[in-house]
């Protein structure tokens, strides 16, 4: 009794609530999800999805504003790697000869097997240069011994040997006044070295000096060396300052 008293309390509590009416009865047709919400939360869920696909777009964007500014720097610096190699190619060329002259324009294989051709002949030209300084400081070397003969401080002669050609030469001679003992002297010394006289002549420049003018021609038994006008000139004055010096004995 006291069960179903409490039964039909219930029951008179719940009358005329449909939510618990509907508690443990079955459901006489499914509602969809979007008729079951409010008007506010179906805009509210429109704008979240509105807003996450604003969000993806702008990432999209950004990473494809990414990759061209990338692309862009790459260009940009690869634009800029060509225009000093095509600098560095044109300053190559100036230093080949007759560059300028040329009107065409030249690729760079053309450039570069330009140069390999001309890095040989530079060389040969440095060699050639460096023999030619090595014969002008030798003969440097010869007139700086000369000065400094002791002939010089006493007045000694002046000695200059000119080349006609390879083996012929005329030596030049000035020197104070002498009864001919020293000029003759000389004569047998540049015949005892193997030298020939073509022709010998004597200038009298002034009262105290007179100019001795020798043609010598080489023969078989003096050596041609590479310097040997220095070596017959240093043979004269040498011989000059012996006969000076004996002389004052």
């Amino acid at each position: 009794m006291n069960g179903f008293k409490m039964c039909l309390q219930w029951r008179k509590l719940t009358k005329g609530d449909p939510m618990s009416s509907a508690i443990g009865q079955p459901s006489e047709g499914k509602e969809s999800d979007g008729d079951t919400l409010s008007p506010k939360t179906r805009e509210r869920h429109r704008r979240i999805k509105y807003l996450q696909t604003e969000k993806m777009a702008v990432q999209h964007s950004a990473e494809e504003g990414s990759n061209a500014k990338k692309k862009l720097d790459h260009n940009a610096k690869e634009r800029v790697r060509r225009m000093k190699l095509n600098a560095s190619y044109l300053a190559l060329r100036s230093l080949l000869p007759n560059a300028r002259r040329s009107k065409k324009k030249w690729s760079a294989p053309v450039i570069i097997d330009r140069v390999l051709e001309y890095i040989p002949e530079l060389e040969d030209e440095v060699e050639k240069l460096t023999a030619k300084k090595q014969t002008i400081q030798s003969i440097t070397k010869g007139k700086r011994t000369l000065n400094q003969n002791p002939c010089s401080e006493l007045e000694g002669p002046t000695v200059s040997v000119n080349e006609v050609r390879e083996g012929e030469v005329i030596i030049q001679i000035c020197m104070a006044r002498d009864k001919g003992e020293v000029f003759s002297n000389l004569v047998e010394n540049v015949e005892g070295e193997g030298m020939s006289i073509a022709s010998a002549s004597t200038l009298s420049v002034c009262e105290e000096r007179e100019c001795h003018h020798l043609h010598i021609q080489m023969n078989g038994r003096f050596s041609l060396e590479a310097d040997y006008i220095g070596v017959i000139k240093d043979k004269v004055v040498s011989w000059l300052c012996s006969f000076h010096g004996s002389s004052q004995v």
